[in-house]
């Protein structure tokens, strides 16, 4: 773990071997700014194909994860979200970081569950309560 007070802030872990070549997996072991905000953002590609220095390292480029609102989730809003009332509550499950000229906007009557030492960190347009407009 490398804890950061800058936003913009990487720690270089490539031409690592991860027990993987899924980059959704390699993401998953990888504990960083997508997961408590006050930490570095890491950087895993390219990383190695097999457990040996030999190995290959092909070029690759992180891939954005799917936001699937169905299943808990956290991490940088890259783009502008609603929150819309539905039954049952939005789980987050690591930090949420509404990044620079993106907003999110939430519904009146949704409901957030926060995983504990959770939170949201602003730093975007603007956390939109939709109640208020």
């Amino acid at each position: 773990m490398q804890a950061s007070s800058l936003l913009e802030n990487y720690l270089d872990a490539t031409e690592n071997w991860w027990g993987s070549v899924e980059q959704a997996a390699i993401a998953e072991r990888v504990f960083d700014f997508d997961d408590w905000n006050s930490f570095a953002m890491v950087e895993f590609c390219p990383y190695l194909t097999a457990d040996s220095f030999r190995a290959h390292a092909p070029f690759c480029r992180r891939q954005p994860p799917v936001l699937d609102l169905s299943r808990p989730f956290g991490g940088r809003l890259t783009e502008n979200l609603r929150l819309a009332r539905r039954p049952e509550p939005y789980v987050i499950r690591s930090d949420l970081t509404i990044m620079r000229h993106v907003s999110l906007t939430i519904d009146a009557g949704a409901e957030l569950q926060f995983y504990p030492s959770v939170g949201i960190l602003v730093l975007g347009a603007s956390l939109i309560p939709s109640w208020r407009n």
